[in-house]
């Protein structure tokens, strides 16, 4: 990241929100929609209804956020641990820059 052999002339100049916008743009072009296999963890419930878990493997990690309308309509209850298929779209939650799927909803236990 701090790299100091580019040129800074050369190079441009993000603003942190157009580059978080931009990658979100890229993603949504490239990547959507997307159903993706995992092993549910950290999943809890807000107040709002919506519900945040991660899906993860040996590899690697993706945060989700399941809203209050797909939620309601899950035919099982979620629990860590269990291997899952969700489908969503991918997107960055820009205020902080997170990589996260938001979930359109859930094919449950695989």
């Amino acid at each position: 990241m701090f790299e100091t052999s580019v040129n800074p002339s050369a190079a441009r100049v993000w603003q942190v929100g157009a580059l978080c916008r931009a990658i979100a743009d890229a993603l949504q072009a490239r990547f959507n929609p997307v159903l993706v296999q995992g092993e549910l963890t950290g999943f809890s419930r807000a107040a709002s209804g919506h519900c945040y878990f991660s899906l993860k493997d040996a590899s690697g990690q993706l945060r989700c956020a399941m809203f209050k309308r797909a939620a309601t309509g899950l035919d099982f209850s979620p629990r860590d641990g269990e291997l899952v298929e969700v489908s969503g779209r991918l997107g960055v939650y820009e205020p902080r820059g997170d990589l996260q799927q938001s979930q359109a909803g859930g094919t449950g236990l695989v």
